[in-house]
């Protein structure tokens, strides 16, 4: 992982409960130019990178595809309309069932 300033630092291995990788700049920060922009931690900072960080990305590439834009655009109103008659006649939760 690179920083603003241009310093490198290895992603470690996955670890933890959640399996989260992590970029370690805290002797890097120290008399940096970009300090202020980049972090307020003492240490300096940290990058974290959780295993759906791939997934997420590619949910924001597809966001900003125009076909995406135009689909989302034309079913979200009535999706939101129908959430809201829900909503206006008391359904906000689930019924209680002996069923589960």
């Amino acid at each position: 992982m690179t920083c603003p300033a241009g310093r490198t630092v290895p992603l470690s291995d996955p670890s933890g409960h959640k399996m989260q990788r992590k970029a370690l700049f805290t002797g890097q920060c120290t008399g940096c130019p970009l300090r202020e922009r980049c972090s307020t931690a003492k240490a300096g900072r940290i990058v974290t990178i959780r295993p759906h960080h791939d997934l997420l990305a590619a949910s924001r590439r597809a966001a900003t595809d125009p076909d995406w834009q135009a689909a989302y655009r034309r079913w979200r109103p009535p999706v939101e309309r129908a959430v809201a008659w829900l909503v206006a006649h008391g359904n906000r939760r689930l019924r209680s069932s002996s069923v589960f």
